[in-house]
């Protein structure tokens, strides 16, 4: 009988084992916001960023693709309205 309660006390320590590693995220629900909203923000900047550094090509070469997304047709009909006013 001395494998049964081997296997027991095997059991017990993986039960320990799996115990310890649930513990989860450490963070309260304020931090947890917080740190959502930070990284969302820096998306945001980051979102940004690419769009200003997107206006400032210049018509020709949007002509020059073969295929226009819907995000490029919408820049070639603001670029078109602006040089026209």
């Amino acid at each position: 009988m001395a494998r049964g309660n081997q296997r027991d006390k095997a059991r017990e320590a993986a039960q320990k084992k799996l115990a310890g590693q649930k513990k989860g995220n450490a963070k309260s629900g304020s931090e947890l916001a917080r740190d959502k909203e930070i990284a969302a923000q820096k998306m945001r900047e980051k979102q940004a960023a690419g769009m200003d550094n997107y206006a400032h090509h210049n018509t020709k070469s949007i002509e020059k693709l073969t295929f226009v997304s819907p995000l490029l047709a919408d820049a070639k009909k603001t670029a078109e309205t602006a040089t026209k006013k």
